[in-house]
């Protein structure tokens, strides 16, 4: 919750934060599926306390959005069950960048269409949906705005791989001292 909390109030990139790679993470360590939701979920609903909000509706949506690769990681967790370590390590890491780069786009999906459902930006029809799609796209904006998509995806990238690759280290040295612990009592 803390990670989630910095990566989104300290200055940063736009949309360049660790909650949807917090889902992921979460959902593929925590057995609990309430605890797999319940730690991004917190992040976002204490960052926006401090950050401020806009309208409810789009806000609850996106809420649910970004927590979305919870249930990305609990489908990994499930389907790496390879006995050859070196297999389960690759497939792991493929899964986890396809998992990482659908959560993103996910969220760009659901967040969307909840700007097209509740701001009142576009006419309720399919042309209204098209335009509020299009105008989402990261190259046909020309200000900042054209960096979300591409924000999103290299943030959860960078953190997916600093949170799995930082506890993949920390459990390589649990089990190396674990062997040392055991060759110095032998």
């Amino acid at each position: 919750i803390g990670v989630g909390l910095s990566s989104r109030l300290l200055e940063h990139p736009i949309n360049f934060h660790a909650i949807g790679a917090i889902a992921l993470f979460s959902g593929y360590y925590f057995a609990s599926r309430r605890y797999a939701w319940l730690v991004p979920m917190a992040a976002m609903l204490i960052s926006n306390i401090i950050i401020g909000g806009y309208d409810f509706w789009q806000m609850a949506v996106v809420n649910v959005a970004i927590v979305l690769p919870a249930f990305f990681g609990q489908m990994l967790r499930r389907e790496i069950k390879s006995e050859n370590r070196l297999v389960r390590t690759l497939l792991s890491a493929g899964r986890l960048v396809a998992l990482s780069l659908a959560g993103t786009l996910a969220f760009f999906l659901v967040s969307n269409l909840a700007v097209f459902a509740f701001s009142g930006m576009y006419a309720h029809s399919v042309e209204g949906l098209v335009t509020c799609f299009v105008m989402a796209l990261p190259f046909h904006q020309q200000d900042q705005s054209m960096f979300l998509l591409t924000h999103s995806m290299a943030g959860d990238l960078f953190y997916n791989g600093l949170l799995f690759g930082a506890h993949a280290l920390a459990v390589l040295q649990i089990r190396r001292q674990a062997i040392v612990t055991a060759d110095a009592n032998s």
